[in-house]
């Protein structure tokens, strides 16, 4: 669907939580280069991991699978609809066709417009499977961390 992290949250909560893991970065440089590269190392590797589950995890690609049911602007579709890129310069020419439809003819390609519901239920989505991913991680580390005491 889309990066599960960085395109799926507001811009102001990646931002907000970036400068926080700067700062700390930065505290714990003064005390120990080498523990700041292992926390970054630690860091960026935990969220490839949480990435790759989460794109694993993802229940469906589909816009119509996030859209809200009851959604007033897509009608639980998912997509607004369609929007065409031109080349820069040209403006857009259309043709009517014999039933009466308009199709543009110098359009470049078309993406589709997803609806904001769709981000929203995947955003509440991806929080949930968060939780879930670092209780099951704990759980691991936990587990494995027995079967080396114990032995």
């Amino acid at each position: 669907m889309r990066d599960p992290i960085t395109q799926s949250t507001p811009s102001t909560k990646v931002a907000t939580a970036d400068k926080a893991y700067e700062r700390l970065l930065e505290s714990v440089n003064h005390i120990s280069p080498d523990l700041t590269e292992a926390l970054r190392r630690r860091y960026e590797e935990d969220r490839r991991d949480f990435a790759k589950a989460a794109q694993d995890f993802t229940p469906s690609q589909e816009p119509k699978y996030w859209a809200k049911k009851s959604c007033s602007k897509c009608y639980g579709r998912g997509i607004l609809g369609k929007r065409h890129i031109f080349m820069p310069g040209t403006s857009a020419e259309s043709v009517s066709l014999p039933d009466g439809s308009k199709v543009l003819v110098n359009s470049i390609m078309t993406h589709d417009l997803q609806c904001k519901c769709t981000q929203k239920r995947y955003q509440k989505w991806l929080v949930e499977f968060r939780r879930f991913y670092n209780a099951l991680k704990a759980q691991t580390l936990e587990e494995q961390g027995e079967s080396t005491d114990g032995e």
